[in-house]
């Protein structure tokens, strides 16, 4: 990284696939409202140095990466606690070199928070966290489609107990929660303990913070990686048992 950067955000390569010929796309937004859509072809040959994936004007700063289809929509939260919905396809496919489309029309001061992207065969909510430790857990269907570049609705109260924003996620049930505050603390919960509210709401407590401390930083981790891990873990505790057993003897014969 160069001085002054920090890395963004990070993406699963699992999830592209082994099959080239799928239309899988990065799609990203950035802190001043744009968003970008490029083939994922496009990053085949990653220098360990790295390579621009977009163009930045200004005080601009990528906030948020997803992996996407073409058939997702997607969701921007700010940290005014506003929210846009509309489908991925409003943003045409652009080359790296490209800085992108506005993808929301911010209020003076507000910033994006977040970048998700909905898959609603395999997922059923919004998730937004606060950067005071409160969050909420909202139908999609709560989001009307909109436009790329409205205003948005109301997703969550930020005045001074919530704070500003600091995450927005798609989840589904079994899925769980890693927050981290900006001292270091990390909580685990699953989402199903974070309760299902509407938009324009305060939400509920998910991370007790302490003093001036704050959330940092919010990660999903999905099921379905969860239950890859278990049987991978039980598998490989097979064989270590397999292996541990003794070799029985055989009796000697009388011949």
């Amino acid at each position: 990284l160069d001085d002054g950067e920090t890395l963004a955000a990070g993406v699963n390569c699992d999830q592209i696939g082994a099959d080239v010929d799928e239309e899988r796309y990065l799609t990203m937004t950035t802190r001043n409202g744009y968003v970008k859509r490029t083939a994922v072809q496009e990053f085949d040959n990653i220098l360990s140095t790295g390579i621009r994936a977009l163009r930045l004007e200004g005080d601009d700063k990528l906030v948020d990466v997803e992996i996407t289809d073409g058939n997702h929509e997607v969701v921007l939260g700010s940290r005014d606690g506003m929210a846009i919905r509309f489908p991925e396809t409003e943003i045409r496919p652009m080359g790296r070199p490209a800085r992108g489309v506005h993808g929301i029309d911010l209020r003076d001061g507000d910033k994006v928070a977040g970048l998700a992207a909905i898959d609603s065969e395999n997922q059923e909510w919004t998730l937004t966290i606060t950067e005071n430790g409160y969050g909420k857990r909202t139908g999609f269907n709560d989001y009307r489609v909109q436009s790329r570049n409205g205003k948005g609705l109301i997703d969550i109260d930020t005045g001074d107990r919530n704070g500003p924003v600091i995450a927005v996620e798609t989840v589904a049930m079994g899925d769980h929660l890693l927050v981290t505050s900006d001292t270091g603390q990390i909580m685990r919960t699953n989402v199903t303990d974070i309760s299902v509210v509407g938009r324009n709401t305060k939400g509920v407590k998910v991370m007790e913070l302490e003093g001036r401390d704050r959330v940092a930083s919010v990660d999903v981790i999905r099921a379905e990686t969860m239950e890859d891990d278990e049987s991978s873990e039980e598998a490989e505790e097979a064989e270590e048992a397999e292996e541990s057993e003794p070799e029985l003897e055989q009796p000697e014969s009388d011949d």
